[in-house]
């Protein structure tokens, strides 16, 4: 979480990593609690493996998929 850069996109939360460096006090004991969880476990929440991808034109008009 500490090595991303805290203004990288939006996670599928809608939150980004500068929001979890900054609450880690008030957010990071639950999370790593759930992360042992999840490994303990071996069941690992499919929806939280989901993947925003937005796509950003290079041009402003697109003539084609590599645009």
């Amino acid at each position: 979480m500490f090595s991303m850069k805290p203004n990288k996109c939006l996670g599928p939360d809608g939150f980004n990593p500068g929001f979890f460096q900054k609450l880690w006090s008030v957010c990071g004991e639950e999370l790593f609690k759930q992360c042992c969880e999840w490994l303990a476990s071996d069941i690992f929440p499919p929806t939280l493996n989901s993947t925003n991808i937005a796509l950003i034109p290079k041009v402003d008009v697109q003539t084609s998929m590599k645009d």
